[in-house]
């Protein structure tokens, strides 16, 4: 049987990454072959964020307290977790995909050493059109992201792959695709 690989996804805010996913989603040749890790979040839920499971954080604190995550990061004053149990359903599928967080990559790292982090990125003045144009937040919370980004050091080390996703969402995507089927 072929060996279970852990791609994790990171990026900035509005860099793509809920995009991607979704398309590697919708694309049917690759529905027996990846398998979508759900995360857990302590806040409510947005149209792009469909493998994302929200927990109040009463709720969020619980899991924790219990230890049924395997993966836990802290980002944009949320909390994120992968549960055990997620992880264990993925290895019966060649391929997992998490959408995760850069300040989480070199921990990964350490803790699943097969991992491959992929970068999802995207110039700073289109990842802040984008973030305007969902109309989630405010610009405060908006220049907060954008500055959050500039200060995490992007360590290429880390990196198995980065993709530009400045325009088209399919020269992203079909770049992803040839990193999956060149990374088996």
């Amino acid at each position: 049987m072929q060996k279970n690989r852990l791609l994790y996804l990171v990026g900035p805010s509005g860099a793509g990454k809920d995009t991607l996913i979704n398309c590697l989603r919708e694309t049917p040749s690759l529905s027996s072959k990846i398998f979508f890790v759900k995360r857990q979040v302590d806040r409510p839920i947005h149209d792009s964020s469909v493998l994302d499971v929200y927990l109040s954080p009463e709720g969020f604190v619980k899991v924790l307290e219990r230890n049924e995550l395997a993966m836990y990061w802290q980002a944009n004053n949320h909390q994120y977790g992968i549960l055990a149990s997620e992880l264990s359903d993925a290895t019966q599928f060649p391929i997992t995909i998490i959408n995760g967080s850069r300040a989480y990559a070199t921990e990964l790292q350490q803790n699943f050493p097969d991992a491959r982090v992929v970068l999802i990125t995207a110039d700073q003045s289109v990842i802040e059109k984008r973030l305007l144009s969902r109309n989630r937040e405010n610009s405060v919370q908006i220049q907060s992201r954008l500055e959050r980004s500039r200060l995490l050091v992007e360590d290429e080390q880390v990196y198995a792959k980065v993709i530009l996703n400045n325009s088209n969402i399919n020269d992203a995507l079909k770049n992803l695709l040839d990193y999956i089927e060149f990374d088996r």
